[in-house]
């Protein structure tokens, strides 16, 4: 049995699966004896999750390279929006819907505009956005849908081949979008830098102290969240030779 089991280099867990399964049926057919059962006392090994297996993430360099090689215009915008923002697919889904509010603000600090849920709870979440996630979010909206899950994965795996081809000696697998939002976290940590709008503004702390409130949460019922929030700046260059011009800033209107 010990040389049996040192033998299985591959498939182990399946493979001790499978013998116990079949000494339990010699059990029940009474061709086999309990005590003379050697698979009673052997282990199936812990299942590993898949995502517990493997590196999250990808570098920028990847993504970039991946942006620049994916033909569909609405599927840059929604990989624009992930990896910039860390945005969930239902929050862009919710932003082409016509339910994430799109406000232009053209901040000088970078912030170009924001946009806004509501949860379900009622809790306002508002994302603030740079000049090329905001003309992303723009023309998901105009177009009123984001790309289906099924067309996002095609394409990612059309443009994982074309770079295949330009890079032969490399394995290119295609992106996971579910994985940007990991990578936003990382990079963020690891290279990002916090921009905030450069008008005044009073801590919520000061505020609660000044309207006598001993807990900022009941100052929070006054108002529905810092309009502004700051956004993280990530070295990252997502260019691909169809993508639109972008207007300047001072050429946008304020809502």
């Amino acid at each position: 049995m010990r040389k049996l089991l040192a033998d299985w280099g591959t498939a182990r867990k399946y493979r001790i699966i499978a013998l116990k399964s079949f000494t339990a049926w010699l059990r029940e057919e009474d061709r086999l004896k309990p005590s003379e059962d050697p698979t009673l006392s052997l282990r199936v090994p812990p299942a590993v999750a898949e995502k517990g297996s493997r590196i999250k993430g990808y570098s920028l360099a990847f993504v970039e390279r991946i942006y620049g090689t994916v033909g569909s215009q609405c599927v840059r915008d929604v990989l624009c929006l992930r990896a910039k923002t860390g945005m969930h697919a239902t929050e862009i889904a919710r932003i082409a819907a016509g339910e994430g509010a799109l406000r232009v603000v053209n901040d000088p600090c970078g912030i170009v505009g924001t946009v806004t849920f509501k949860h379900k709870n009622g809790r306002i979440h508002i994302v603030s956005l740079d000049a090329q996630s905001m003309a992303a979010a723009e023309r998901l909206q105009a177009r009123g849908k984001s790309p289906s899950t099924s067309s996002v994965h095609e394409c990612l795996g059309y443009a994982a081949g074309r770079l295949s081809k330009q890079f032969p000696n490399e394995r290119i697998t295609p992106l996971v979008p579910g994985e940007l939002r990991h990578s936003f976290a990382t990079w963020a940590s690891e290279c990002g830098r916090v921009v905030k709008p450069t008008s005044d503004g009073v801590p919520l702390k000061m505020v609660a102290a000044v309207m006598g409130h001993l807990n900022t949460r009941t100052t929070k019922l006054f108002y529905e969240g810092v309009q502004i929030p700051p956004m993280i700046v990530l070295p990252l260059n997502l260019h691909h030779p169809k993508d639109p011009v972008l207007l300047d800033e001072p050429l946008r209107k304020s809502c």
